[in-house]
């Protein structure tokens, strides 16, 4: 699952647009710092004790500094909102707000600048590391092998539109629809029109989906909804609410576990938690308290970290209990995309102070 998270009309993402409007909500009524929190109108939903509640720690001196991740390179990017990785590795994809960044793994020196103006911008890239997805008017869609001269593909989805994600096997691209909720599944190869799956129902006016990591479900979410989708069944999971917007979520690469972040009431007070689900049947599987709110989340190839961006700072968890196993300094800002690498070694961070960062894990 490419998380998630939720980039502007124009020249961000539409992931980019859901969590300017959660701060600019936020803004209006500020949370009191932790001590001073009163107990919301809501329901108390304090969870029970045979579910995992790490308790909320500050990282520890020795967790940020031998043990912290090694940065290796850097590199500016304007606004830089969501990275993804080439399936092989070798290539670094950074979508901002100039346009498309593709950039080599290694050195992270750029492979090819992509600028975007407005109205058009970018929509996804996919994981062979050479198909963009742009629209140059939100009518219409072109898939542009970067690394070729070929005319690109163009996609008519017949209709006004906001996203568009690439499935992880690159065979699917989806598409929303600004006319009803629902998305339409694209060949890539052909352009040929495939299913369109609906059935999410959500009173917000904002709405999203992406594909798993197995590629087999689509993850629906508005605001504080969430609800996994069998693509070849059309059948929805459980539904999944939250007491507050969904600020990220991230998927395990076994689709086995939805970790999402948003605030929620904890033992009577109103704190950031990360979430832990069973996105099939909605059992709250853990929740873990933070000092901020995060805005990112990814999980390891193997699904025994959680990465979170809390502010400028990136939190290694183990997912199954809350702990923080490791933490680094990765932005002089907020933290805004976070991607492992295939192999699990390196993980790669943005941050609104405009820096692409490539760490070593190991």
């Amino acid at each position: 699952m490419r998380t998630n998270a939720l980039p502007p009309h124009g020249l961000r993402s539409f992931l980019w647009v859901l969590l300017s409007f959660v701060f600019a909500l936020a803004a209006c009524q500020p949370v009191p710092a932790p001590g001073e929190l009163n107990t919301p109108s809501a329901p108390d939903t304090a969870i029970p004790t045979s579910i995992p509640t790490a308790t909320r720690l500050e990282p520890t001196a020795a967790q940020a500094s031998a043990a912290a991740p090694q940065l290796l390179k850097e590199f500016a990017v304007t606004y830089p909102s969501r990275l993804i990785w080439s399936a092989d590795g070798a290539r670094l994809a950074v979508l901002g707000e100039a346009g498309l960044t593709l950039l080599d793994a290694e050195t992270l020196q750029p492979i090819l600048e992509r600028a975007i103006a407005s109205p058009a911008r970018v929509l996804d890239f996919s994981l062979d590391g050479k198909t963009l997805a742009f629209t140059p008017d939100g009518q219409t869609i072109e898939l542009d092998d970067v690394d070729s001269d070929q005319t690109p593909l163009t996609i008519q989805p017949g209709g006004a539109f906001q996203r568009a994600v690439f499935s992880p096997d690159g065979r699917w691209l989806a598409v929303d629809s600004m006319d009803q909720m629902a998305y339409t599944l694209w060949d890539v190869a052909s352009g040929q029109r495939g299913v369109t799956l609906s059935g999410f129902v959500t009173a917000a006016p904002i709405y999203a989906a992406d594909f798993s990591p197995s590629g087999r479900k689509l993850v629906w979410y508005a605001r504080g909804t969430i609800q996994e989708m069998d693509i070849a069944s059309g059948k929805l999971a459980a539904e999944i609410g939250h007491e507050d917007f969904i600020s990220a979520f991230a998927i395990s690469p076994d689709d086995g576990r939805l970790a999402t972040a948003a605030g929620g009431t904890l033992n009577g007070q109103f704190v950031p938690l990360i979430h832990m689900w069973n996105p099939q049947s909605g059992a709250q599987i853990g929740v873990y308290p933070q000092s901020k709110f995060a805005s990112a989340l990814a999980f390891s190839p193997d699904g025994a970290t959680l990465a979170a961006g809390i502010g400028g700072d990136v939190l290694l968890l183990n997912p199954s209990n809350g702990q923080v196993l490791q933490s680094f300094h990765a932005s002089d800002d907020a933290v805004t995309a976070l991607a492992y690498s295939p192999d699990g070694s390196r993980l790669a961070t943005a941050g609104s102070d405009g820096q692409v960062r490539l760490w070593n894990l190991k």
